[in-house]
C-alpha cells in the first residue's frame, strides 16, 4: 500500500533513479521478483 510514497520518498532523498521489474529468472529453477532496481546517476545498478 506505501511502496509508491517509500519509493518516492527514497528517489526525492538520493537523488537515485528505480527502475520498476518484475520476475527475473537466473536459471530455469531459479527466480527471483525485486520490487525495483536502484540506478546511480550514471544509470548504472548499484541496489534491488
Amino acid at each position: 500500500m506505501y511502496e509508491k510514497f517509500a519509493r518516492e520518498a527514497f528517489v526525492s532523498k538520493t537523488g537515485h533513479i528505480i527502475v520498476e521489474c518484475g520476475m527475473t529468472n537466473l536459471q530455469a529453477r531459479l527466480g527471483f521478483s525485486p520490487d525495483g532496481v536502484v540506478l546511480n546517476l550514471n544509470r548504472e545498478p548499484i541496489a534491488l
